[in-house]
Order: structure tokens, then sequence, then C-alpha cells
């Protein structure tokens, strides 16, 4: 196992459930949600989906949220 593979997050499918559960926890839309994060509606989709990754910047943005 490569140094980089060994750091790097793999559950981006449980991250995304998780996301999504929260957000609809607050009560918060897909489109208000994306509008705070300052992404895309197709965006936030594909990410609670588990197919797309987030940089640090989006997770603190997704945090604050």
């Amino acid at each position: 196992m490569s140094r980089v593979n060994r750091y790097e997050y793999q559950d981006w499918k449980g991250f995304g459930c998780r996301t999504k559960k929260h957000r609809e926890q607050i009560g918060m839309t897909k489109e208000k949600f994306a509008e705070t994060i300052n992404r895309s509606e197709n965006y936030v989709a594909e990410l609670e989906k588990g197919n797309t990754s987030c940089s640090v910047h989006t997770l603190y943005q997704i945090s604050k949220a």
C-alpha cells in the first residue's frame, strides 16, 4: 500500500449518506444547501450519492452549514 492511499478517505458513499441525513434533519433543501456551501445542486446530488469526493474547503463549508 502506498503512503498516499493509506491516508486517503475511502467511504464517500457513507459520507454522502450521512451528509444527506443531517441536511434533512435540519430541514434544509438540496437547493438551499448547495447555495450555502457555494456548490451546484448537481454537485450536492452526486456527493450525497457517493459518486464524488470533496475538498477540505468544501468539507469545511458543509460543516458550517
